[in-house]
């Protein structure tokens, strides 16, 4: 997820004033942003919004083939992890004139736009300028660089050990920081007159086909209701025509009214005049190209569909359509569709939605108000203009209009965005800052900096090395889905911490790890940064990493040996010419990196590595709690098997005649699971996210926020969908080997573990998930024991035998509204200074926004949020529990146990719900009476009737329980409460009658003796404008004198 990283980082006037913007777009795997206009095309830098190049249309050209409409460009696939470049792209212009004109925009690395020059006309730099001073030359620089190029060849700045934050780094940041200002070419390529005319037109990926849609028969003589479409093959000009009416699958040839290309993905969505949503493809049989589709669903709404559109992830197969006022999310499956949800039931008619490159988030914009908000993958908003300017006062500023835009685009690496204010007068560079998830760690991280949560309350900031800002900047998160050339590896970032606060981070084949910072308080130590210095023969590019302990696990992707025989024959695509590779580094020596020893990090500190004649869909590292020296590697591969390996630290094996061998790290292959029969009911290949649980049973996270768990059965059930696993030596004994499918939960983008030691004989595993609107919390034995295939029907009579009469087979989440904060991580809160527990809270991440005249204006900050939860745990229990006693054992521990009683008391007296159930889990507090009392200040006196008659008391008896405990507080602070509670029928409802003349007596007799004269005089006070006769008064003056 996302969040914006304060302000505009920078602005620039908006070039183009003497006309509209149509479009701002990023150009993928080039270093440039296109705008286009009606008669133009302006190209600029990407990192500094720098004008490179532009091509204004003659008059001329506007009268003969119109001005332009539309701007789109192909995706072409490349080698990320080397950050290869595009050198020439061609740009695709639609005109009002079914004219499409194509520019070819070409790109020199190796000529800079700006330079810098000395005084005399030197050439001093090729880019921006540089804070550090120019060196004259000398012979003996130059015999060091040489020397540099010989032993680390191009990566000479890649030092073995960097402290980033020395003064004498400059250069090297200047270096590797530095941004060249590419020279760059536009012109016109070619100019095409469609001849079926022009209505949209898109661009398949990693192909020379042009696909023109056109259903507008204005002009037509037969004027019928067909849709043409024309495929374009641009490298030869040949050309196929299509009809609908020709199409077989397609009988009642029902207009098409809107029609949108997944270009992500190589499909067509179409709604036609009956509402009905179809899904169409292309196929290439035989060198010849031809249509299949069938129907989707059909749109059950009253009134015509005039407002459809759609807006297609580009990393899965989730679509946002928005139909008539409603803003969906529907998910594609085995060219199936199913409704998520709604995202906004009054959308406005006229809103732009950008989905991310990554796919995990998305902007609506609103191009009437010009409000925009920045949601994650399931809608959860984690920033809203309109709600930051509500907040603001009416004060007229330069820095807060980007809180108002017509136009928002994301860069390639969805880190930026390009924003043209409302009024379309500045064009603003935005960053943002993004989460990692690392188990119960939350790492942030921008284009400058990792930050991280110190103690669930502050964030804590570390500089990124040059190099890897560089990495953050040029990389390009999509890389293409189909007809990819096998050279065109994907790069990706990986961000680690492991348990003695060391930092790791990776890209591509570089790879660097920190000494440990400190955790504490006041603390914070600088790290320095080993770099990984490679010997091996092929160049490396690592995917992923994590941590165990001291050890740095490492999954490499590289090509295939073509001498490599095939293990498994029956792969699903043998011919994968990929493989991941997983490696095992020793870094414990990186620990005491501050001490000054001399220490390497390189391919000498490699344990282990092997490679399993695959790719990786997932891996994810498990901890076992009761085990510190133990974990867990679970693996899901591209050809569908699941592996478990173990691993263990300082073990020593026997082998042959009662040898021994010490082993630092033992790893083992614990089981081996074939997944190829679930393949048909989930896209294996769609998994983020897997854990295993309990040691037998498996969850799997898919990319469409899909929750599935493989059910370990511990007996023969009809029904088990997998029953063909092999157990590898080592695993565990006594298993079985059969698993149920089971769909828990959807829309989830993310779930983590969280063991809560609720006292000595309580120790709970939760498991909690987040659906972008609710955190649901599970037991996780409880989740087990009551998930079942719902599909398949059990007898009421075998279900009963299973279950029991008395058991509850419904399974019911702790509930938790996210209110607008996107979470990371639940925890439980220490007392500062001790060891006791404070509360269980909820910590995520939220913006807010400040107005400083002496800073400059707005500010637009991050902070740590928490949220008590500890409520909701007692209220689940109270709903869903049946010994309170225990449930009380069970959280008095806490020091906001009364506080979350007295919550859930406020809130149940309003609702009138469980009162019974909360006042009897109180009445086990030894402060139950602090609780009502403090509760009945804060409440309307219209529930008080409520909370007395679920008592079974009266006001003036349950004064006389805080009379007989002999507590004076709080005798004091109900005299309040009981003076002004009256029954209905009362007509005299402001004289003191004798039941109240006798409480206040005895209240003032008990302030006397404890020597409360503050409260004896404000008693007074309140007495006289009880009862101004001072009859009273003189009663009270006559019994203290007593």
């Amino acid at each position: 997820m996302v969040w914006i990283n304060g302000c505009p980082q920078f602005s620039i006037d908006s070039p183009i004033t003497h006309e509209d913007i149509i479009q701002i777009i990023h150009i993928p795997h080039t270093p440039l942003v296109t705008i286009l206009t009606p008669t133009s095309v302006y190209i600029f830098h990407q990192f500094t919004l720098l004008p490179l190049t532009s091509h204004v249309r003659s008059p001329t050209s506007i009268e003969n083939n119109g001005k332009n409409l539309e701007l789109k460009v192909k995706h072409v696939s490349v080698n990320t992890s080397k950050f290869q470049k595009l050198n020439t792209v061609n740009l695709f212009i639609q005109t009002d004139s079914n004219y499409l004109i194509i520019y070819q925009c070409q790109i020199n690395y190796s000529k800079s736009l700006y330079e810098v020059h000395n005084s005399n006309n030197e050439l001093i730099q090729t880019g921006l300028p540089l804070s550090d001073t120019s060196l004259k030359f000398s012979l003996s620089g130059l015999i060091k660089s040489a020397t540099k190029s010989i032993i680390h060849g191009n990566e000479e700045s890649l030092v073995n050990l960097e402290n980033i934050e020395s003064i004498n780094n400059a250069s090297l940041e200047d270096e590797l920081g530095n941004s060249a200002i590419e020279f760059v070419k536009i012109s016109i390529f070619k100019i095409l007159k469609i001849g079926i005319k022009l209505q949209n037109f898109w661009l398949q990926q990693n192909s020379h086909y042009l696909i023109i849609f056109n259903n507008n028969n204005t002009d037509s003589e037969d004027k019928t209701e067909d849709s043409r479409f024309q495929v374009v093959n641009i490298f030869n000009f040949k050309t196929d025509l299509f009809q609908s009416s020709e199409f077989s699958w397609y009988k009642q040839n029902s207009k098409i009214t809107y029609i949108k290309f997944n270009v992500f993905f190589n499909y067509f969505l179409f709604v036609n005049r009956r509402n009905e949503l179809w899904i169409m493809e292309f196929d290439k049989e035989n060198k010849e190209i031809t249509t299949k589709g069938h129907k989707l669903l059909i749109f059950e709404e009253e009134e015509e569909l005039t407002n459809i559109q759609f807006w297609f992830n580009p990393q899965c197969q989730l679509i946002i359509i928005r139909v008539n006022h409603e803003l969906r999310m529907y998910k594609m499956e085995q060219n199936t569709i199913e409704l998520l949800k709604v995202l906004d039931e009054n959308a406005s008619p006229n809103l732009v939605i950008n989905w991310s490159p990554c796919g995990a988030y998305f902007v609506i914009t609103n191009p009437n108000t010009g409000y925009w908000k920045l949601c994650s993958k399931f809608g959860n908003v984690t920033f809203n203009s309109e709600e930051t300017l509500q907040e603001l006062d009416d004060h007229p500023e330069e820095n807060r209009k980007f809180l108002k835009a017509s136009i928002i685009s994301i860069s390639g690496n969805a880190m930026n965005l390009y924003l043209l204010s409302h009024d379309k007068s500045k064009l603003f560079f935005i960053n943002l800052v993004r989460i990692i998830s690392d188990a119960q760690r939350g790492l942030l991280y921008d284009n400058e900096y990792i930050s991280i949560i110190q103690n669930n309350r502050n964030l804590i900031r570390f500089p990124i090395l040059p190099k890897f800002k560089k990495f953050l900047s040029n990389q390009e998160i999509y890389n293409g889905n189909i007809n990819k050339s096998i050279k065109s590896a994907t790069g990706k970032f990986s961000l680690a911490r492991n348990d003695f606060n060391q930092i790791s981070i990776s890209y591509g084949d570089c790879l660097s790890v920190s000494t440990p910072y400190c955790s504490g308080d006041d603390k914070i130590n600088h790290i320095l940064w080993f770099n990984f210095k490679s010997y091996f023969a092929e160049s490396m590019n690592i995917v992923k990493h994590f941590w165990f302990k001291d050890y740095l696990l490492v999954v490499n992707r590289k090509s295939k040996h073509a001498f490599t025989d095939d293990d498994n024959p029956n792969s699903v695509d043998s011919n994968d010419h990929l493989v991941d590779e997983f490696i095992v580094f020793d870094t414990s020596s990186t620990r005491y990196g501050m001490g000054g020893e001399d220490i390497s990090f390189n391919s000498d500190s490699l344990l282990w590595k092997y490679d399993f004649k695959t790719t990786f869909v997932d891996i994810q590292i498990g901890t076992d709690v009761q085990d510190k020296q133990t974990c867990h590697v679970v693996i899901v591969t591209s050809d569908y098997r699941l592996i478990v390996l173990d691993l263990t630290m300082d073990k020593t094996i026997t082998i042959k005649n009662d040898e021994t061998k010490f082993y630092k790290i033992f790893i083992s292959v614990r089981k081996t699971i074939l997944l190829s029969s679930i393949k048909n009911k989930v896209n294996l290949d769609d998994v983020i996210q897997t854990s295993m649980v309990n040691n037998r049973h498996f969850l799997f996270l898919l990319d469409t926020g899909d929750l599935y768990l493989l059910k370990n059965q511990q007996s023969n059930r009809q029904g088990s969908v997998i029953s063909n696993s092999s157990m590898h030596s080592g695993g565990s004994t006594g298993g079985n080997n059969l698993y149920d499918l089971i769909k828990l939960n959807v829309n989830i983008e993310f779930f983590k573990f969280k063991t809560i030691r609720f006292n000595k004989s309580s120790i709970i595993d939760f498991i909690y998930l987040f659906n972008s609107e609710h955190i649901l919390i599970y037991d996780i034995n409880e989740l087990i024991d009551k998930s079942y295939d719902k599909s398949i029907q059990t007898a009421p009579q075998t279900r009963d035998m299973l279950i029991g009469d008395d058991y509850d087979d419904e399974l019911h989440p702790i509930l938790i509204e996210s209110q607008g904060m996107h979470p990371i991580k639940l925890d439980s809160i220490l007392e500062i200074g001790q060891d006791t527990y404070k509360s269980l809270d909820l910590i995520g991440l939220e913006s807010f926004a400040i107005y400083k005249q002496t800073t400059g204006g707005l500010l637009i900050k991050n902070r740590v949020a928490h949220k008590l939860i500890l409520n909701n745990f007692i209220e689940f229990d109270l709903l869903h529990k049946g010994d309170l006693e225990s449930s009380f054992y069970k959280y008095k521990q806490f020091k906001n146990f009364h506080y979350c009683l007295e919550l859930l008391l406020f809130k149940n007296l309003t609702l009138n719900q469980s009162l019974k159930r909360l006042c009897q889990l109180i009445e086990f507090t030894d402060n139950a009476e602090y609780i009502y009392i403090n509760c009945l200040r804060k409440i309307e006196a219209d529930y008080w009737p409520r909370f007395f008659d679920v008592l079974e008391t009266t006001p003036v008896k349950f004064m006389n329980r805080l009379i007989e405990i002999d507590n004076v507080e709080l005798c004091y602070n109900y005299l309040i409460i009981y003076l002004n509670y009256k029954t209905e029928d009362e007509t005299k409802k402001d004289q003191l009658n004798s039941d109240d003349i006798q409480v206040i007596l005895k209240i003032i007799k008990m302030l006397d003796k404890s020597g409360r004269w503050d409260w004896c005089f404000e008693l007074c006070r309140f007495i006289k404008l009880l009862e101004p006769t001072g009859n009273l008064l003189v009663k009270i003056q006559q019994e203290l004198s007593q």
